[in-house]
C-alpha cells in the first residue's frame, strides 16, 4: 500500500494543502463505505429476487410484443384490404427493481458477465444510493472497495445521460486519471468492435439481432466514458439472447435508503418508465446504431461480414 501513501501525500504537498489533510485522506481511504455489504443470499432468496427481476423485465417485453404484433396485424390487414384495429394504447409504463432484485437477477441469470468482473473485483455488486447507481467490488491487489458512482437522468432533449459522477477507494475520492489505464484498453476494445457490430446490425419486425445491440451498448460505455448522452434506447430479450425488442427509456429514478439505519439492508431501488418504439423512432434508433462511431477505424469493403 506505500505506493497509494505517495501518491495522497504527493498530490497534497505539490497542492500545498500539507501533510494534515494528507494523513486525512489515508485515514479516509481505509474506511470501509457505510453502504458496503457483501451479500450472502440463501438459495431460495436468491431465486425469489432473481425471479421476480425476471418477471419484471418479462412485463417490459410483453408491453414491447403487443405493440409489435399490433403493428404486424394493421400491416397485414392493410395488404389484404381489410379495415385495420384502432392503434393499440401503449404509453409509458413504469417498473420498479429492488436492489436485491438486481443483484440476485446477475447472481443468478448472469453468470458468464459476473465470472469476467470477478477478474477484477471481488464480490462485485450494485448499489442504489439516493440519484445514484453504484458498481462496486473489493480490490485484493489493494485490500479496498473500489466505487464508481454513476448519476442517470434523461437529460431535456430526452436522451440518457449516463454521468460518472465520482469514484472511490474505500471512502477516498480518486480523481478520473487513475482509472486511465483501465478506461483507455475498455475504450480501444469498445472502438476494435463497434464497426464490425454496426456493419452486421440490423431490424427485422421490430426485433434487433444481437450485433444491434451490442453496437448500442458499445456506443453507450463510450460515451459514459466521454461524458456525453446517448439514445435512451434499452433492448429486452425475446429468443435465447438472439433477438431483442426495443423500448424507450423515458425516466429513470434511483432512490436510496430511506435512514442511515436501512442502509446495510439494501433497500435502494430504482424505476424505469419505457414505451415501445414506433416503426419510426426505430427507423431512426437503427440509423443512429449504424452511424460511424467517432475514433474508431472503418471497416474495409473485405472486412464487413453480411448477416442473412
Amino acid at each position: 500500500m506505500l505506493w497509494l501513501r505517495r501518491i495522497i501525500i504527493g498530490l497534497f504537498i505539490l497542492t500545498g494543502i500539507g501533510g494534515v489533510v494528507s494523513g486525512y485522506m489515508w485515514w479516509k481511504s481505509r474506511q470501509v463505505p457505510a453502504w458496503w455489504r457483501v451479500r450472502a443470499y440463501t438459495p431460495e432468496q436468491q431465486s425469489a429476487y432473481a425471479n421476480s427481476a425476471r418477471d419484471k423485465i418479462l412485463a417490459i417485453r410483453n408491453l414491447a410484443e403487443a405493440s409489435r404484433a399490433h403493428e404486424i396485424s394493421q400491416a397485414y390487414n392493410a395488404s389484404q384490404g381489410k379495415p385495420t384495429p384502432a392503434t393499440l394504447a401503449s404509453g409509458p409504463q413504469a417498473f420498479t427493481f429492488a436492489e436485491d432484485e438486481v443483484n440476485a437477477f446477475a447472481l443468478h441469470f448472469l453468470t458468464k458477465e459476473r465470472t469476467t468482473v470477478e477478474k477484477i473485483v471481488q464480490n462485485p455488486g450494485v448499489y442504489l444510493l439516493e440519484g445514484h447507481i453504484v458498481l462496486a467490488g473489493h480490490v485484493k491487489e489493494y485490500n479496498r472497495v473500489l466505487s464508481l458512482h454513476f448519476r442517470p437522468q434523461i437529460d431535456k432533449d430526452g436522451r440518457l445521460d449516463l454521468q460518472l459522477a465520482k469514484s472511490y477507494l474505500n471512502e477516498m475520492p480518486i480523481p478520473t486519471w487513475t482509472l486511465n489505464e483501465k478506461i483507455n484498453k475498455l475504450r480501444a476494445s469498445l472502438l476494435a468492435g463497434i464497426p464490425q457490430w454496426q456493419a452486421k446490425a440490423k431490424f427485422d419486425k421490430g426485433l434487433a439481432n444481437v450485433d444491434a445491440v451490442q453496437a448500442a451498448g458499445a456506443e453507450l460505455l463510450l460515451n459514459t466514458l466521454k461524458g456525453v448522452p446517448s439514445e435512451p434506447i434499452l433492448f429486452v430479450s425475446v429468443i435465447d439472447g438472439k433477438e431483442w425488442l426495443p423500448v424507450r427509456l423515458t425516466a429513470i429514478e434511483v432512490k436510496g435508503p430511506p435512514s442511515e439505519q436501512e442502509k446495510e439492508k439494501g433497500t435502494g431501488e430504482m424505476t424505469f418508465t419505457v414505451r415501445p418504439l414506433t416503426p419510426e423512432e426505430r427507423k431512426t434508433a437503427l440509423e443512429r446504431i449504424k452511424a460511424p462511431y467517432e475514433g474508431a477505424k472503418p471497416l474495409a469493403k473485405d472486412e464487413v461480414v453480411v448477416t442473412r
